[in-house]
This record gives C-alpha cells, sequence and structure tokens, in this order.
C-alpha cells in the first residue's frame, strides 16, 4: 500500500517556546503527517522560501528587525506559490486583515490555536492554491477555458468590468451549488449580491480599493445564500488582463470555510 508523503511545512518563529507549542499542535493533529521546518529569522527563512521546498508556511508576525508582512510580500515577489498563513498575537485584527490583502490565505491567532483549528487552515490553504493554480492553468488554454473551470472544486465566477457594475457573466457549478440561487438569478449580478447586513465593510471596502487599482485581492468575507443562510466565503479575486495590459475580466474564487 502507498503511503501519501509527509507535507512539508516551514514555521517562521524568532521565539523556540512558540515553535515548540506549534510542532506539538501539528503532532497532535490525528491522520495526517507532517514534516516541520523551523527557521527563526527572516533572512533564512526568505532563503528557504526562494528553494520552493514546503508544502505551506507559517509565518509569525514579529521576526525582529523586520515583521511577517514583509516577508510574505518578499516572497510572492519572489515567485512563491505555496499558500501562506499568518501567525499574530491577540488584539492584531488591521495586521490579520492586511495580511489578507498582501496574499496570505489565512491567519490564526497565537494562544487561541487548536489542532482541528490548525488543521483546517492547513487544508483549507492547500486547497485554495490548488485551485487558484488550476484556474491560472486553464486561462492560459483559452479554448477550452469554460469546460475546465466548470470542474474546478472550487467556486469560480467570471465579471466583465466594461459592462455596467461589472457583473457576472459566468459562474461555474461549484459556485451555483455553493450560494443556492439558480444559474439565471447569478448572472447579470455584482458578486456583492452574496453581501448582508453581517458582512464586515472594511472587507468590502478592501475590495473595491484592490479592483480600483486593478489589483488581486484576497480574505474571508460573510456572505448569504438564497435561504438566508450565512457562510464564510474565502475568496481570490484576480484581474485577467489582455495582451495590452488592460483588464478585461475579473476572476472571483470562493471556497467555503467551515466553522
Amino acid at each position: 500500500m502507498t503511503h501519501p508523503r509527509a507535507l512539508r511545512v516551514l514555521l517562521v518563529e524568532d521565539d523556540e517556546e512558540d515553535f515548540m507549542i506549534t510542532r506539538d499542535l501539528f503532532d497532535e493533529i490525528e491522520h495526517h503527517d507532517y514534516k516541520i521546518d523551523w527557521v527563526d529569522n527572516f533572512d533564512e527563512a526568505l532563503v528557504e522560501i526562494r528553494r520552493q521546498r514546503h508544502d505551506v508556511y507559517l509565518l509569525d508576525y514579529h521576526l525582529g528587525a523586520h515583521d511577517g508582512l514583509e516577508l510574505l510580500q518578499a516572497a510572492i515577489e519572489c515567485g512563491c506559490r505555496a499558500p501562506m498563513i499568518m501567525l499574530t498575537g491577540q488584539g492584531g485584527r488591521q495586521v490579520d486583515l492586511d495580511a489578507m490583502k498582501l496574499g496570505a490565505y489565512d491567519y490564526l491567532v497565537k494562544g487561541q490555536i487548536t489542532p482541528s483549528m490548525l488543521e483546517r487552515a492547513v487544508r483549507y490553504a492547500l486547497e485554495h492554491a490548488k485551485s487558484t493554480e488550476a484556474l491560472r492553468q486553464t486561462v492560459r488554454l483559452s479554448n477550452s477555458l469554460l469546460t475546465a473551470v466548470n470542474h474546478i472544486p472550487a467556486g469560480v465566477v467570471i465579471t466583465d468590468p466594461s459592462l455596467e457594475d461589472d457583473p457576472i457573466i459566468f459562474a461555474n457549478h461549484a459556485y451555483v451549488k455553493m450560494v443556492g440561487y439558480r444559474r439565471e438569478d447569478i448572472l447579470g449580478r455584482n458578486p456583492r449580491f452574496l453581501q448582508g447586513e453581517g458582512t464586515d465593510p472594511e472587507q468590502i471596502k478592501g475590495i473595491r480599493i484592490a479592483l480600483d487599482a486593478d489589483k488581486p485581492w484576497r480574505g474571508q468575507l460573510l456572505n448569504y445564500r438564497e435561504n438566508g443562510e450565512q457562510f464564510v466565503n474565502q475568496m481570490s479575486i484576480f484581474p485577467v488582463r489582455d495582451r495590452n495590459g488592460e483588464v478585461v475580466h475579473h476572476v472571483v474564487i470562493c471556497l467555503e470555510k467551515k466553522p
């Protein structure tokens, strides 16, 4: 019987005690095998990230003269596509939001992390990264784009910013199932129709700023299904440009984050 290989995790943490706590949390996760590597400073972390030997990265916010946001940005700029999760202290909500805007797949608050929370964060980050990479590959194969996107397990919508209010022009099967609306009730509407009273206005503002600047956005948004049920939508939005560099579509990848 062939056993799946261990997932390689790089923990960037300047406190050895916190490293041991996180390592022990991984050890308590059942039915999964993780290989944890540890570095305690910005420079060594960036060297390791450039080697692209790990499946997922956990970045502590406090790293001496640097911080985790700087490392996150540097990692993305050097072409790293493996998912990154930010580790922050209590009361670091702004740091959490900034991390998601820069490209973190999730964030965890130290002192509140359980093995199940850690396993779920890693699993969702890997699933989301896999779907994002699949979509990147699919976009390059434009002749079979829509057929391929329909088989992606994550929800995907494509909007057209050249039309009034940037409406949805395509929604794949997973998205239709996730939101509970009929496809004909989705097409022609802006994705904000899933927002409601409990949706964080700061997150909405962040999306608008990113879209106005033609930049990607990644984060979590409280949305509402057709029947009124709430769900946490873990989203990635990125612009698709034509040969002249003009944004011709927005692609939104959605995964429901389970409690």
